[in-house]
């Protein structure tokens, strides 16, 4: 599809919802940092319980113990390293709006962002939306 010759040009309502945008995705950025927390719980339960065998009082079941243990410690693991991700890529995003540019790392980003309902899902459909009119994406060089 071919951008016009004279592209329709941003209106202040096209400008003032990028600045939202920008803001919520960096209100976003901190939430998901705070839920990368969550994960470190679990990976010191399951470290806990692979090195330790009286953690769970089974002295008999050391290899149960063990993969117990590990099933904690991916677990924790992915949610610090999942969340801590999208917290990082919420942050450039919204930088990437500021700066008017990026726009497919921004649309990547929303996309992941729709998994995380139901803050997430939100703010990624809004951002589908606000950047798929012709005025916004006149604004972001291709």
């Amino acid at each position: 599809m071919e951008t016009p010759a004279n592209p329709t040009p941003p209106y202040s309502q096209d400008l003032e919802q990028l600045k939202l945008l920008e803001t919520f995705h960096k209100v976003i950025a901190g939430m998901y940092a705070l839920f990368g927390f969550c994960g470190f719980p679990h990976f010191i339960i399951g470290i806990l319980a692979a090195t330790n065998p009286k953690f769970m009082n089974t002295p008999k079941n050391q290899g149960m113990d063990v993969m117990f243990g590990a099933i904690f410690i991916l677990a924790g693991l992915a949610v610090i390293l999942g969340a801590w991700t999208l917290t990082v890529l919420s942050w450039l995003s919204s930088q990437r709006i500021a700066q008017r540019r990026g726009i497919k790392l921004i649309y990547a980003t929303a996309g992941l962002n729709c998994l995380w309902m139901p803050f997430g899902t939100a703010l990624g459909v809004f951002t589908f939306i606000v950047l798929t009119r012709p005025s916004v994406r006149s604004i972001f060089p291709n």
